[in-house]
Order: structure tokens, then C-alpha cells, then sequence
């Protein structure tokens, strides 16, 4: 008797990229943001609330894209998944943009 095979999961292509690269994306902004608390620079900036924005939009992709990947019949989410992830793509420049100006009117 041969045993039972796992069935094989196979990899979610552009919606695994976007679920990975989001959780990355995520922490990063949090990161700055703890940063920004720790050297109590937040009430002088408007930075941190750019950067909350972004996180939120990296986490309703993180949300969207597991959505993707863990039902499959759920394609209706990718182009939503997309356009969240494409969303939070500028606003990561736009916040960064912000850093980049606050940091130059303020030194």
C-alpha cells in the first residue's frame, strides 16, 4: 500500500508577491512611526499621519491578497488587491515625499 499523498499547494504568483512584499511594507511603517514616537517628533511633524495612512493601506492589501490566496474563488479581489496595493505604492511616496519636506523646513 503506497501512502496518501499532501496535496500540493501551488504558489499564488502576483497575489503571494503583494501579500509578502505588504507585510514587509507594513512593519516598515510602523517601524517609522515608533520611531517618530520614540524621539517625540510627532507633534512637530505631519509625517506620522502620512505614514499611518500608508500602513492602513498596506494592511487592507495584506487583508485583501490572503483573502486571494486562501480562497481561489474569490477572483472578483484581485483587481482590488492591485489597485489597494498600487494605492499604497504612492502613498508610501507621498509620505516619504512629506519626510523628505518637513525634515528640510524644520532643520
Amino acid at each position: 500500500m503506497s501512502k496518501p499523498t499532501k496535496p500540493v499547494i501551488e504558489s499564488g504568483g502576483p497575489m503571494s508577491d503583494i501579500f509578502n512584499g505588504s507585510i514587509a511594507l507594513t512593519g516598515i511603517c510602523l517601524l517609522i512611526l515608533t520611531l517618530f514616537q520614540v524621539t517625540d517628533k510627532s507633534a512637530l511633524y505631519w509625517v506620522d499621519e502620512c505614514f499611518y495612512l500608508t500602513a492602513a493601506c498596506y494592511l487592507l492589501t495584506t487583508v485583501s491578497a490572503y483573502l486571494c490566496l486562501r480562497k481561489p474563488d474569490r477572483d472578483h479581489l484581485r483587481p482590488l488587491t492591485d489597485r489597494l496595493f498600487l494605492l499604497s505604492l504612492g502613498s508610501t511616496v507621498l509620505s516619504i515625499g512629506v519626510l523628505i519636506y518637513e525634515f528640510q523646513a524644520h532643520a
